[in-house]
């Protein structure tokens, strides 16, 4: 993988993936060109040039190692320590194993939950609905819309009677009868 290279040499030597012949016609377009607007350009196009963005590389460097080392065959403790000699910080090792542990996580719980489910078989299901003729005694939506809307107007109902005893409080305590 292309983004494991460029991580691993840029961590070695980040002026290794620097285009030099790149900077060199920059350097000589920048001679040439009189306007100095368009030399502030070119001057800013270089220093473009000579950098190196380590945070994008090192972020597709830690997508990429996991298909990397599936793909090349190497265990992944091994992996961690080849790249731990080859100078890959610690942090960005924590974030590649973070991310493949938890998916490997979720993919044991998914398998362990489908493990646990037990078949239901045609008695209890039969046993679980009312025979022909009986009402199903379930709430019925508009029983349950019902206590719904109960329950909203309480609580407003309960506020508005607390409104009206605070005020009546205040108005005596001021002296108004009422």
């Amino acid at each position: 993988m292309d983004a494991v290279a460029q991580y691993l040499k840029a961590l070695a030597d980040p002026a290794s993936l620097i285009d030099q012949a790149a900077l060199d016609k920059l350097d000589t377009r920048i001679a040439r060109t009189k306007d100095p607007i368009a030399r502030v350009k070119l001057r800013a196009e270089r220093a473009r040039a000579e950098s190196v963005d380590l945070e994008t590389l090192e972020d597709a460097f830690v997508e990429a190692v996991p298909a990397w080392i599936e793909q090349e065959g190497i265990a992944p403790t091994d992996a961690r320590a080849a790249f731990e000699a080859e100078g890959v910080p610690k942090a960005v090792l924590d974030r590649i194993w973070s991310t493949t542990k938890s998916s490997k996580t979720r993919t044991k719980e998914s398998s362990s939950r489908s493990k646990k489910r037990t078949r239901v078989d045609r008695t209890t299901i039969e046993g679980a609905v009312p025979p022909k003729g009986e009402i199903f005694t379930g709430p019925t939506p508009s029983t349950k819309a019902a206590a719904r809307h109960r329950r909203r107007t309480r609580g407003s109902d309960r506020a508005a009677r607390q409104r009206v005893r605070a005020g009546a409080a205040s108005r005596r305590a001021a002296g108004c009868r009422e």
